[in-house]
């Protein structure tokens, strides 16, 4: 197969095949490229489909957006419209549906800020990172949750973000493309406020083997101390023996030491 050098905007794209220039014959396309030709060329063997030179776009493709645009292209083979900046590599344009998110909705549960957004379709959908901030911090990633590809069907997300101090935060949803391309979401306002008096909560898991978390609450600023007592009143443990401001707080205590039994605190 000889190609002549490259004069539409449908970009050079080889399958294992000889590029013949003159006597020279260039095996890989690397070494074309090497001859500073066709650099934005890739090698790739996406899924075709019916008719010709259509590409399925429900699976992800490096041809999406690689192109590099040429002046008075404007249009694919069915004559529909291109990307101007970035155009895909081919013959065909492919019509993404985009992700639309429907629903962002951000609920503090005292120490832990829940978070429940859905979408009603996505495209090349790799996840969402969750950020956060403060009035006075820049947005940084607390988490990611992994997105469902391509698909037309409605789904859910929830992302938990545990162990919040008090204080007003912001939290917003970062949309990750395959591509690395993006887009954010508005921003949510929540405030996690001080509790209203000094709580004491069930340790969790009940019973336990051999580790369980004990949350309290404070309403104020204080010295805190949480001591672990046997049946006997004798003291096995000491959970915590500092100052605390006020919030809302947990602490794991672990009896992998004692023997079964019934504890206090």
């Amino acid at each position: 197969m000889a190609l002549s050098l490259l004069t539409s905007h449908f970009q050079l794209y080889l399958f294992n095949c000889l590029v013949k220039i003159g006597s020279t014959n260039y095996i890989t396309l690397a070494a074309w490229q090497a001859t500073g030709k066709d650099i934005n060329s890739i090698t790739e063997m996406p899924n075709f489909i019916s008719p010709d030179l259509h590409i399925d776009f429900n699976i992800y493709t490096l041809l999406d957006g690689h192109a590099t645009p040429i002046t008075g292209i404007t249009t694919d083979i069915d004559n529909e419209p291109q990307n101007i900046s970035t155009p895909d590599i081919g013959a065909d344009e492919f019509l993404y549906v985009p992700v639309e998110l429907t629903s962002f909705l951000v609920k503090s549960n005292g120490n832990e800020v829940v978070i429940n957004w859905s979408t009603a379709t996505e495209t090349n959908n790799s996840g969402f990172s969750i950020e956060r901030k403060t009035y006075n911090t820049e947005y940084s990633e607390i988490g990611f949750v992994l997105g469902f590809g391509t698909t037309t069907e409605p789904k859910s997300y929830s992302y938990t973000d545990l162990k919040v101090s008090t204080g007003i935060y912001k939290y917003r949803l970062k949309q990750i493309d395959f591509d690395g391309s993006y887009e954010y979401s508005s921003e949510v306002e929540i405030e996690v406020s001080i509790p209203l008096e000094i709580t004491l909560e069930q340790n969790y898991p009940y019973p336990f083997n051999p580790n369980t978390v004990i949350s309290f609450q404070l309403p104020v600023n204080g010295e805190v101390i949480l001591n672990v007592y046997d049946i006997l009143g004798n003291k096995v443990a000491t959970l915590v023996n500092e100052f605390k401001p006020a919030g809302s707080y947990e602490v794991e205590f672990n009896a992998s030491t004692l023997s079964s039994g019934v504890y206090f605190y």
